[in-house]
């Protein structure tokens, strides 16, 4: 982390596998929630705001579902670098980005696949870390099993 960063620790749970991660901290939201700043650059304001990229409501999800921060998202003009309007999502936004990939979907809930499979490498990961550790502390994984 760069020195004086504001550094978080949390436990995460992915699926039935808990992990200790380390995030930087960008904020503190009105009630005292941890914020994270993903900053959206427009290109051509003048036809109204650009829809977010899977990619952007991804980082979005990942952020306010594991992390369990709120997320600021101010949407930056690239030619001036003003920033014409801020969003800001709630902590449970994770949820409402859920439900709109299921309406696209047809009522496949895409996240809680990608859940399932990143769940199903750190069972694994686990497995491996401790026949190779004998249970402790995992160096290549750097979580305990």
């Amino acid at each position: 982390m760069p020195a004086g960063q504001p550094t978080c620790y949390s436990i995460i749970e992915v699926g039935s596998e808990k992990i200790l991660v380390r995030f930087p901290a960008d904020g503190i939201s009105e009630d005292s929630k941890i914020s994270k700043i993903l900053p959206k650059l427009e290109y051509q304001i003048w036809y109204g705001g650009e829809v977010m990229t899977n990619a952007e409501l991804v980082t979005e999800w990942i952020w306010s579902k594991f992390f369990n921060v709120s997320v600021r998202r101010p949407r930056v003009q690239v030619q001036t670098g003003q920033v014409f309007v801020e969003e800001i999502k709630e902590v449970d936004n994770w949820k409402k980005i859920e439900n709109k990939l299921c309406e696209v979907t047809g009522g496949i809930n895409i996240m809680e696949q990608v859940t399932k499979k990143v769940t199903y490498v750190l069972q694994k990961m686990g497995e491996m870390a401790q026949r190779h550790d004998g249970g402790k502390v995992s160096q290549t994984t750097g979580y305990s099993v």
